[in-house]
């Protein structure tokens, strides 16, 4: 009994310590990884002289941990595309803006599978090399976590609206449509930052592309995350801004 009252106390600790409050004006940005992340930040980190802070968070922060007094955004990413990036991203080891020692599973992974595309196709194989490519994409940093587990249902849309939804897919438009809600009169485009070091973007144009059968597979993989992506899209439409 004082083994388990000691453990709920510990659990309540670390709830209460992962708790984000920033201060009145301050805007969370919400971090989901392989969605553009980094140079939405780079954009923000160029702009002064505002009443506000953009503060982004770490890839474990989720939603219910951040204040519901601060406003808050976030972007987003089509299942495929970020699951594609996701994978080369952790087969560099996050280089070369960082570096991020594989884990066991990711070192096993990558011997079993050398392209995004070869462990797309396998995931439903009934063979062992199905199983060792089930293993990989629930072990691989990124591509394990679905955009929608930062959140704890879709209900937040309603509930607990984000000022607004950046797209990868959209990118140039989203965030000018944000600058907008913030009141910020600058160019997007004179903001972006070119180095690909900096901005954590990579050249794919050597990479096997995706087939038609990895992307369908991915699509019945990620489904809970094209539903995501799907009503994020729609709620985006109906702001009109």
């Amino acid at each position: 009994m004082k083994n388990l009252i000691k453990k709920i106390f510990n659990q309540l600790d670390l709830s209460i310590k992962k708790k984000k409050y920033l201060d009145k004006n301050d805007i969370a940005f919400l971090h989901i990884g392989k969605t553009g992340g980094t140079q939405i930040m780079n954009i923000f980190s160029k702009i002064n002289n505002f009443d506000f802070k953009i503060y982004k968070f770490s890839h474990d922060i989720n939603l219910c941990d951040i204040s519901t007094k601060n406003d808050y955004f976030f972007s987003i990413r089509k299942p495929e595309t970020r699951f594609f990036s996701a994978f080369y991203s952790r087969l560099r080891k996050g280089q070369p803006r960082i570096y991020s020692e594989w884990s066991e599973v990711e070192k096993l992974s990558f011997k079993n599978f050398q392209s995004a595309n070869e462990l797309a196709e396998s995931i439903y194989l009934s063979d062992d090399k199905g199983k060792k490519a089930r293993i990989a994409i629930t072990g691989i940093g990124h591509m394990k976590k679905n955009q929608a587990d930062w959140f704890d249902n879709f209900s937040f849309l309603i509930n607990r609206p984000p000022l607004f939804i950046i797209r990868k897919e959209h990118f140039i438009s989203d965030i000018t449509t944000l600058f907008k809600i913030l009141n910020i009169n600058l160019n997007v485009k004179d903001l972006i930052d070119k180095d690909p070091k900096t901005s954590h973007k990579n050249d794919y144009l050597d990479v096997e592309p995706l087939s038609e059968l990895a992307i369908k597979n991915l699509n019945n993989w990620y489904a809970k995350d094209n539903f995501f992506y799907e009503i994020c899209s729609d709620w985006i439409n109906k702001k009109n801004y």
